[in-house]
């Protein structure tokens, strides 16, 4: 029987390659709970628990973000541009692979989620903003 963790187990084999404490780059939780990190273990691989590798992240004047998107996604999803112009930071767009979508994936300020987008405009402003 396969171990439903199986494809996680591999990727955390792949993090073991690179790093001696593979657990810093992975969150566990019970499913529908909150995502926790591991602090000094490897993990369990309990069939009770959902685990997946932490979002990569970028730094950006002392601010860690999420990684940009850097693959376009599937079309009719729907994602997060860093925006400027509005109080908000972040603008919402559905994925019809036109120009513009390619465009701001080229630009690197596109998000899976509203609160990464929000951050990155932060970070980004953050050069600029008087005390």
């Amino acid at each position: 029987m396969k171990n439903k963790h199986a494809k996680e187990i591999m990727m955390y084999a792949e993090d073991w390659l690179e790093t001696n404490k593979p657990w810093e780059r992975w969150r566990f939780r019970i499913p529908g709970g909150e995502w926790k990190d591991f602090t000094r273990s490897h993990p369990t691989w309990s069939e009770i628990h959902e685990y997946r590798r932490k979002p990569k992240t970028i730094t950006i004047n002392g601010f860690d973000i999420p990684e940009p998107m850097r693959e376009s996604p599937i079309n009719g999803t729907i994602y997060w541009v860093v925006d400027f112009y509005s109080d908000k930071g972040a603008e919402d767009f559905k994925w019809n692979d036109d120009a513009f979508d390619f465009k701001m994936l080229a630009k690197s300020i596109c998000h899976s989620t509203e609160e990464a987008a929000k951050l990155h405009a932060k970070a980004l402003l953050s050069f600029t903003k008087k005390d």
